[in-house]
């Protein structure tokens, strides 16, 4: 026969039943998926290191290779023709910037009163700077080339008669 405190115990003990059943089932999926994550997470590493593997190869044969003397030999006569190719008319302004692209890392300018400073990185490393007067604006230039400053008064004299 049922009673109310048996069946009461006896659906508290299948709580407790239930839920060491359900962590019990939630315990093995946290480990299959930490399984399953630590698997992936190997892959990913065991790749990574064929990467790296195959890089160092790379670059090591890559540095392995001297250019020949022959080569040597023509990349001296290619840059001693260089102010030839450049003053050529045959030879494009946009092939003028490629062969700067080639040869520059970047440009800095920076402006005072007078002057522009000029930083060249080359892409060897090396550095030049120059310094260049600012250009002036054309009234400037016309103004004082042509003496206009000063007032010429010589025309209001003048009657016609």
């Amino acid at each position: 026969m049922w009673t109310a405190s048996g069946v009461l115990r006896s659906n508290g003990r299948e709580k407790r039943r239930n839920r060491r059943n359900a962590s019990i089932c939630w315990h093995g999926l946290r480990i299959d998926l930490s399984w399953t994550l630590e698997r992936q997470w190997n892959d990913c590493l065991a790749k990574l290191v064929q990467a790296e593997s195959e890089y160092a190869r790379a670059t090591k044969a890559d540095g392995a290779l001297e250019p020949s003397s022959e080569a040597m030999g023509r990349i001296a006569a290619l840059a001693s023709d260089f102010p030839r190719v450049w003053k050529d008319p045959r030879t494009s302004a946009r092939e003028r910037k490629r062969m700067l692209r080639l040869l520059v890392e970047d440009v800095t300018l920076a402006r005072d009163e007078e002057l522009i400073h000029v930083h060249i990185r080359w892409k060897g490393g090396a550095t030049t700077s120059l310094e260049v007067p600012r250009p002036r604006f054309m009234l400037q230039t016309c103004s004082r080339s042509r003496g206009s400053d000063r007032r010429d008064t010589s025309l209001g004299d003048r009657t016609d008669g």
